[in-house]
């Protein structure tokens, strides 16, 4: 059997194995597919958007995402114990698949068939970022649940994750890049790699993020860190994060605060001392306690194709990108109100910037890949074109023709850009700190506007700050709407939060104590005090000297 003939049958074979595999999405755009639970989400509606989600978890290819989508959603709107069950499947998925990968395992004819038609032939594994991302939102579900215990051990998974990663980003871009070499020479290399290097022009990504340097999740591990253990290590681990944070945003008081803080509790008291003054910080009150906004600010940027024509020896064919592009959003941060205290949240990481960089960075990969697509597109074109120009007798030409323009075709429709992404993350990661005297405040969340005004507020009845103890509040940002919650703490008193009424959260137009509520404008209830069996948190310390 001449040899174009088989390689154009064993390119065919895969291409009917792709077709054929299990959860086939080829022809299918995430997007499209979830736009109505993603609207629900949006709206606010969160009891509709889990449930809409949950539908599809069992789904062969895009199971993973339904489970982040759901596992997020369900944390927005305050079901943590839901959400901790949803994000654990998937960071299960993402562990099995980091250790087949590692270990050189899989279904190596269903990878080549994805390879043959496009990505949406294999199940979704994560972006990293979004791999990394998730144990951020499982190691705050545990806190804010009470179970302090099982935090660090989801801290540490994220160190954990970035590293198999990387090895694994290493490893498939040498074995990619070789089978690339191998197989096109059939393919304008020069072509591709000038149409992906145009498309994925995202501008100026100096200050971007890569994704193992978050620098969000680095202040959230050092803030729970602190918050949930009185070992010594952890606050030498707190510190290390801490002056990686620094780095960038030395210059913002909440930041230096907790860095001589934290330098002093690792036990460098006079280095303490001297970065208190260099800073400027006065010393607190030896009673005081402080209270963390974590802020997710609106969504995530979604991808769109992005289809380029090629011409091939027999015909055309087609390269489909995915490119990112931001979402719309007014809102630029919240405003903590906290007694006669003001702060603002500080933009410490920007997803949408990592994911911009992250594709930026992964080009050389996503180029190989083209390049092996086309060249065994191109192999069954010209393989079947040859092959019955030289056995069909005087039909032939006409023959080979024919399958060449069929082939052309199929070739285009087939090119179909992988587009799915996990597209409840925010577009942008903030935070900040108040440190106050103990005692009982009236809170207040202010969503505000590009413009500087107020777009929405949630009022969060009064807050108790003991000695030496460390709240956080759960914020979120959709459109002009904004949600929080407050966990319950043990020393809270009566008319202290609870939590956030899980009612107000789902429908920030609903009727409550405050009266009738305009869009965006979600107020919570006056919350009753926890209940007595409530468990208590881990007991910390504070640590005087230099504050």
């Amino acid at each position: 059997m001449p040899r174009p003939l088989r390689r154009a049958l064993g390119a065919s074979g895969l291409l009917l194995l792709a077709l054929g595999a299990p959860g086939c999405t080829v022809f299918t755009d995430y997007n499209e597919t979830t736009a109505e639970a993603r609207g629900a989400f949006v709206a606010g509606d969160f009891d509709r958007a889990l449930a809409a989600y949950e539908e599809h978890l069992e789904d062969a290819n895009d199971g993973l995402l339904y489970h982040l989508e759901g596992g997020l959603v369900a944390h927005v709107g305050g079901r943590w114990d839901r959400s901790i069950a949803l994000l654990k499947v998937a960071y299960d998925r993402i562990d099995r698949y980091q250790d087949g990968a590692l270990q050189g395992a899989g279904d190596v004819a269903r990878a080549v068939g994805s390879v043959l038609v496009n990505e949406k032939t294999l199940p979704y594994v994560g972006e990293t970022f979004e791999q990394v991302l998730l144990q951020g939102y499982q190691a705050r579900n545990r806190f804010l649940a009470g179970q302090r215990d099982a935090v660090l051990p989801e801290v540490l998974r994220t160190y954990d994750i970035q590293r198999r990663a990387r090895e694994i980003f290493e490893a498939e871009l040498e074995a990619t890049e070789r089978a690339a070499r191998d197989e096109g020479d059939q393919v304008d290399q020069d072509g591709v790699v000038r149409e992906m290097r145009r498309t994925y022009d995202y501008g100026d990504l100096t200050g971007a993020e890569s994704v193992f340097e978050i620098r969000w999740l680095r202040y959230l591990d050092a803030w729970l860190r602190e918050a949930t253990s009185t070992r010594q290590e952890d606050y030498n681990a707190a510190w290390i994060d801490l002056q990686f944070v620094a780095d960038v945003f030395g210059h913002v008081p909440f930041v230096q605060r907790d860095l001589v803080r934290m330098q002093a509790a690792s036990g460098d008291g006079a280095g303490a001392r001297e970065a208190a003054q260099r800073f400027g910080l006065r010393p607190l009150p030896r009673d005081a306690g402080s209270v963390a906004v974590f802020f997710e600010c609106g969504l995530a940027p979604r991808k769109r194709q992005v289809k380029v024509l090629l011409p091939t020896y027999r015909g055309v064919a087609a390269i489909a990108m995915p490119r990112y592009e931001a979402v719309p959003n007014p809102a630029t941060g919240v405003v903590l109100e906290l007694g006669g205290e003001r702060a603002q949240t500080v933009v410490l990481s920007d997803v949408e910037a990592i994911a911009f960089r992250y594709h930026r960075d992964r080009l050389p990969l996503l180029i190989a890949k083209q390049i092996i697509r086309l060249a065994v597109k191109v192999a069954i074109q010209v393989g079947g074109d040859a092959a019955l120009r030289n056995n069909a007798g005087r039909d032939g030409w006409l023959a080979g023709a024919a399958f060449s323009v069929g082939m052309s075709i199929w070739n285009v429709v087939s090119e179909q850009a992988d587009l799915r992404a996990w597209r409840t993350l925010p577009q942008t990661l903030q935070a900040t700190r108040v440190y106050v005297p103990a005692g009982t405040y009236p809170a207040r969340l202010v969503l505000v506007g590009r413009g500087g005004g107020k777009l929405a507020e949630v009022d969060l009845g009064t807050i108790t700050v003991a000695a030496g103890k460390h709240r956080m509040i759960n914020a979120r940002s959709l459109g002009a709407r904004l949600f929080a919650q407050v966990p319950a703490e043990p020393y809270d008193g009566r008319g202290a939060p609870a939590g956030a009424a899980r009612e107000d959260l789902r429908r920030p137009d609903a009727q409550g104590p405050g009266g009738a509520r305009g869009p965006g404008e979600a107020r919570t209830p006056p919350a009753e005090a926890p209940p007595a069996e409530a468990p208590p948190a881990p007991e910390t310390t504070d640590h005087p000297g230099p504050q």
